[in-house]
Protein backbone atom coordinates (compact mmCIF):
# COMPACT_ATOMS: atom_id res chain seq x y z
CA UNK A 1 0.00 0.00 0.00
CA UNK A 2 1.44 3.22 -0.89
CA UNK A 3 0.13 6.75 0.35
CA UNK A 4 -0.77 9.46 -1.90
CA UNK A 5 1.72 11.95 -2.63
CA UNK A 6 1.50 15.26 -0.41
CA UNK A 7 -0.28 17.70 -2.53
CA UNK A 8 2.02 20.93 -3.74
CA UNK A 9 2.79 23.96 -1.24
CA UNK A 10 0.05 26.15 -3.13
CA UNK A 11 -2.75 23.48 -2.84
CA UNK A 12 -1.94 23.23 0.65
CA UNK A 13 -2.37 26.85 0.88
CA UNK A 14 -5.80 26.85 -0.77
CA UNK A 15 -7.03 24.50 1.20
CA UNK A 16 -6.12 26.41 3.91
CA UNK A 17 -7.91 29.47 3.16
CA UNK A 18 -10.88 28.07 0.96
CA UNK A 19 -11.56 24.70 3.00
CA UNK A 20 -14.99 24.81 1.79
CA UNK A 21 -14.48 23.86 -1.84
CA UNK A 22 -15.47 20.35 -3.13
CA UNK A 23 -12.50 18.40 -4.59
CA UNK A 24 -11.85 19.52 -7.41
CA UNK A 25 -13.30 22.88 -7.59
CA UNK A 26 -10.54 25.34 -8.66
CA UNK A 27 -9.10 29.08 -7.65
CA UNK A 28 -7.86 31.09 -9.78
CA UNK A 29 -4.53 31.99 -9.10
CA UNK A 30 -4.98 35.54 -10.84
CA UNK A 31 -8.10 36.00 -9.33
CA UNK A 32 -8.08 38.44 -6.27
CA UNK A 33 -11.61 37.83 -4.19
CA UNK A 34 -11.18 40.06 -1.56
CA UNK A 35 -10.66 43.08 -3.96
CA UNK A 36 -7.05 44.23 -2.55
CA UNK A 37 -5.46 44.41 -5.90
CA UNK A 38 -3.37 41.43 -5.25
CA UNK A 39 -3.74 38.46 -7.23
CA UNK A 40 -4.09 34.95 -5.24
CA UNK A 41 -0.46 33.82 -6.45
CA UNK A 42 0.83 36.69 -5.42
CA UNK A 43 -1.03 36.50 -1.45
CA UNK A 44 0.64 33.03 -1.39
CA UNK A 45 4.11 34.16 -1.88
CA UNK A 46 3.67 36.87 0.35
CA UNK A 47 2.02 34.97 2.81
CA UNK A 48 -1.13 36.66 3.39
CA UNK A 49 -4.51 36.00 3.23
CA UNK A 50 -6.62 36.01 -0.10
CA UNK A 51 -9.62 36.48 2.02
CA UNK A 52 -8.75 39.72 4.09
CA UNK A 53 -7.30 43.10 2.54
CA UNK A 54 -3.88 43.30 2.38
CA UNK A 55 -1.11 46.09 2.21
CA UNK A 56 1.93 45.19 0.26
CA UNK A 57 4.11 47.37 2.77
CA UNK A 58 7.46 45.23 2.82
CA UNK A 59 8.05 46.44 -0.94
CA UNK A 60 9.96 49.33 -0.57
CA UNK A 61 12.66 51.06 -2.87
CA UNK A 62 15.11 53.89 -1.89
CA UNK A 63 17.95 55.53 -3.55
CA UNK A 64 21.48 56.81 -1.63
CA UNK A 65 24.77 58.57 -3.39
CA UNK A 66 27.00 55.39 -4.55
CA UNK A 67 30.45 56.21 -5.28
CA UNK A 68 32.04 57.89 -7.88
CA UNK A 69 28.51 59.80 -8.62
CA UNK A 70 26.59 56.61 -9.14
CA UNK A 71 23.53 55.63 -6.94
CA UNK A 72 23.39 52.68 -5.17
CA UNK A 73 19.39 51.71 -5.14
CA UNK A 74 17.95 49.50 -2.84
CA UNK A 75 14.61 47.29 -2.89
CA UNK A 76 13.20 45.32 0.36
CA UNK A 77 10.74 42.31 -0.69
CA UNK A 78 8.59 40.11 1.31
CA UNK A 79 9.22 36.27 0.89
CA UNK A 80 8.06 32.90 1.94
CA UNK A 81 10.35 29.71 2.60
CA UNK A 82 7.41 27.36 3.00
CA UNK A 83 6.06 28.20 -0.87
CA UNK A 84 8.88 25.59 -1.93
CA UNK A 85 7.37 25.67 -5.82
CA UNK A 86 7.80 29.30 -6.13
CA UNK A 87 10.53 31.24 -7.60
CA UNK A 88 11.29 34.63 -6.72
CA UNK A 89 13.37 36.97 -9.53
CA UNK A 90 13.73 40.77 -8.29
CA UNK A 91 14.56 42.49 -11.98
CA UNK A 92 15.45 45.66 -13.45
CA UNK A 93 14.67 47.39 -16.81
CA UNK A 94 15.37 50.64 -18.63
CA UNK A 95 12.67 50.34 -20.76
CA UNK A 96 9.80 47.87 -19.37
CA UNK A 97 11.08 45.38 -22.43
CA UNK A 98 14.67 44.28 -21.18
CA UNK A 99 14.71 42.86 -17.43
CA UNK A 100 17.81 41.58 -15.90
CA UNK A 101 17.76 39.58 -12.63
CA UNK A 102 19.86 41.03 -9.33
CA UNK A 103 18.28 38.48 -6.78
CA UNK A 104 16.23 35.21 -6.64
CA UNK A 105 15.19 32.83 -4.25
CA UNK A 106 14.30 29.54 -5.58
CA UNK A 107 12.09 26.68 -3.69
CA UNK A 108 11.84 28.57 -0.16
CA UNK A 109 16.15 29.03 -0.60
CA UNK A 110 17.58 32.16 1.04
CA UNK A 111 17.73 34.70 -1.80
CA UNK A 112 21.27 35.16 -4.05
CA UNK A 113 22.07 38.20 -6.08
CA UNK A 114 23.54 38.08 -9.38
CA UNK A 115 23.89 40.74 -12.54
CA UNK A 116 25.26 43.60 -9.76
CA UNK A 117 22.83 42.83 -6.85
CA UNK A 118 24.00 42.37 -3.40
CA UNK A 119 22.03 41.04 -0.77
CA UNK A 120 21.90 42.62 2.04
CA UNK A 121 19.75 40.99 4.43
CA UNK A 122 17.41 37.80 4.36
CA UNK A 123 16.27 38.03 7.51
CA UNK A 124 12.88 36.54 9.22
CA UNK A 125 9.89 38.47 9.57
CA UNK A 126 7.67 36.39 11.21
CA UNK A 127 7.31 32.79 11.22
CA UNK A 128 8.27 31.74 7.27
CA UNK A 129 8.19 35.02 6.28
CA UNK A 130 11.32 36.81 5.56
CA UNK A 131 11.87 40.37 4.51
CA UNK A 132 15.05 40.53 2.13
CA UNK A 133 17.14 43.89 1.03
CA UNK A 134 19.02 43.91 -2.42
CA UNK A 135 21.04 46.71 -3.21
CA UNK A 136 22.46 47.37 -7.07
CA UNK A 137 24.36 49.70 -8.15
CA UNK A 138 23.48 52.59 -10.83
CA UNK A 139 26.93 54.02 -12.69
CA UNK A 140 26.98 57.66 -13.25
CA UNK A 141 25.58 58.99 -16.43
CA UNK A 142 22.58 56.50 -16.36
CA UNK A 143 20.25 58.14 -18.00
CA UNK A 144 16.17 57.52 -17.44
CA UNK A 145 14.02 55.66 -15.41
CA UNK A 146 15.31 52.51 -13.86
CA UNK A 147 12.07 49.97 -13.32
CA UNK A 148 11.51 47.44 -10.68
CA UNK A 149 9.49 44.65 -10.38
CA UNK A 150 9.18 41.53 -8.87
CA UNK A 151 8.33 38.33 -10.78
CA UNK A 152 6.96 35.33 -9.15
CA UNK A 153 6.80 31.89 -10.84
CA UNK A 154 5.12 29.05 -9.59
CA UNK A 155 5.45 25.73 -10.49
CA UNK A 156 2.75 23.52 -10.90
Amino acid sequence: PHSAPAPPPFQTWLATHYPANLQGQWVDPDGDEDGDGIKNQIEYAYGFSPQSYDVVDNFSISQVAGPAASTDLTVTFRRDESATDLTYLLQVSSNLIDWTTIARSTAGGVATGENGGTINSDATLIGTIHLVSVTTNLAAGTNGKKFVRLKVDRQP
